[in-house]
């Protein structure tokens, strides 16, 4: 059994629980004890129930937290874990596996981005900060299928932004011109050279279960979690971009219309920077973004611009 250790000056201590290739974090204060599969007993059932944990007092209900949260278990049951947590309705959590503990200081906490909480499943007390890797910190009581539900607000104190990159006034008379992954060859987006700060090499994204599916996950800039947003999913709803290590891919970093408010965007290497004015001639859009989405679009011979509203885009992509 591991004790729970009682955080003091914002310090705590977690465990991080491992369901697939993906990792999470929990509270040791939210923990009552970790057994072995062993001692899991019955059938299992709805909203991911395993079986049962049977003690001298109580009955508890073991969910396997792969189903919570969308994903698989993949681990060999001996050395799966079932983590009780504690509560006034004791349950828990079945796991491929758990690492040892780790002691986290408040300025490793970040909130979440808003653009990735799904608002019907607030499963997250926001990140951890592990070298230069987030952990998903869960708020293990609204794991429980029949617990009572906060209300969807942030936990965690948003921390410092980073400032925008200053520009000279000239960036504001150009254009980054970019192509997105799985879209007509002919069909650019464009944004302002002052929205963007960074354009690097990729990385794959952090996956957020149940997040929209206009985000692909997270990825980190200047310490901080940046929602990916995936443009192609308005044309191609159901095919999945997997960035490989040998991608050639770029990740453009981009400031929406307010401050601290960043994403992502992965985009074919071929970015361009345009001075304005271009000569273009307008065009009827014919194309399934909702045009409340966009703040323009321009014709150059035969290429389409599209300039996007980040910002729009991001709270559309918010489940409501």
């Amino acid at each position: 059994m591991i004790q729970s250790k009682t955080s003091q000056n914002g310090v705590f201590s977690m465990i991080r629980c491992g369901v697939g290739k993906h990792v999470f974090g929990i509270d040791m204060d939210c923990i009552r004890s970790i057994e072995q599969t062993d001692w899991v007993q019955g059938e299992g059932g709805a909203d991911g129930l395993c079986g049962y944990l049977q003690t001298a007092r109580e009955q508890i209900p073991v969910y396997s937290l792969g189903e919570r949260l969308g994903q698989r278990l993949t681990g060999v049951p001996d050395e799966q874990r079932v983590v009780v947590v504690e509560s006034k309705r004791p349950f828990a959590l079945l796991v491929d596996r758990i690492t040892p503990i780790t002691v986290v200081r408040p300025e490793q906490v970040r909130s979440l981005p808003t653009a990735v909480i799904d608002r019907h499943n607030d499963y997250f007390n926001g990140l951890v900060q592990l070298n230069n890797q987030f952990v998903p910190l869960l708020a293990v009581e609204q794991l429980r299928p029949d617990g009572e539900k906060r209300p969807l607000t942030a936990v965690w104190p948003t921390p410092a932004q980073p400032n925008r990159t200053s520009h000279k006034p000239a960036s504001h008379l150009q254009i980054v011109v970019f192509n997105i992954p799985h879209m007509p060859g002919n069909l650019a987006f464009a944004l302002s050279l002052s929205q963007v700060p960074e354009i690097r090499d990729p990385e794959p994204p952090m996956p957020v279960p149940d997040a929209p599916p206009h985000i692909l996950g997270l990825v980190t800039w200047q310490g901080l979690p940046v929602p990916v947003l995936n443009l192609a999913h308005y044309w191609h709803p159901h095919r999945s971009l997997s960035i490989e290590p040998e991608s050639t891919l770029r990740l453009l970093i981009a400031q929406t219309a307010v401050k601290g408010v960043n994403v992502a965007l992965f985009v074919e290497p071929n970015v361009r920077l345009e001075r304005l004015p271009l000569p273009y001639e307008p065009i009827q859009p014919n194309y399934p973004l909702d045009p409340t989405l966009i703040r323009g679009s321009l014709k150059r011979g035969e290429e389409q611009i599209i300039i996007p509203d980040l910002l729009s885009i991001l709270k559309q992509a918010r489940r409501e």
